[in-house]
């Protein structure tokens, strides 16, 4: 499992980093993101679908209230979720029908608020910690990469991912 980190400076440069990591994943891959709200998330899942090539990336918002959008028409499809609505909900008949996206190996799925997740995902790649940094618009973003799939990912990730 390797790890870094860089920051981003602005929104921009954390979809571009989103957009690079795009590049990088394949059919199957689960990537959980940890962070406090505003903390640039939904942002970096918005890179994501556009570095898939998403005909329209600009849809991308948080699913807060949904917990589940969908992105297709890209190279892979991917199943955006957030569970932060879903804190303390311990009993199982909750969680039905919340996490059949993931059984999808077609496409990529994102998920904000992981901690929440009754058990861990199937695929999983990558755990990304993204945190404000000094300033309105900077970040600090930590890749964590998790078994074969991370690793493949983090073989890869010094040269596309994050400012040179």
């Amino acid at each position: 499992m390797g790890e870094g980190g860089f920051g981003t400076a602005s929104p921009e440069e954390t979809e571009a980093a989103g957009a690079a990591l795009a590049a990088l994943l394949e059919p199957g891959d689960t990537i959980l993101l940890f962070g406090d709200l505003g903390g640039g998330k939904t942002t970096f899942v918005r890179g994501l679908v556009r570095g898939l090539g998403h005909p329209d990336p600009r849809e991308v918002a948080s699913p807060t209230f949904a917990i589940h959008h969908r992105y297709e028409g890209g190279r892979l499809p991917v199943d955006h979720l957030d569970l932060y609505r879903l804190e303390g909900v311990e009993d199982a008949m909750a969680w039905q029908g919340v996490l059949d996206p993931l059984d999808d190996p077609s496409g990529i799925s994102v998920i904000e608020w992981p901690e929440r997740l009754p058990w861990s995902p199937e695929g999983l790649a990558l755990e990304l910690y993204l945190q404000r940094g000094d300033g309105e618009f900077r970040r600090q973003l930590r890749p964590v990469f998790v078994g074969d799939r991370g690793d493949r990912i983090a073989a890869a990730w010094p040269a596309n991912v994050g400012p040179d």
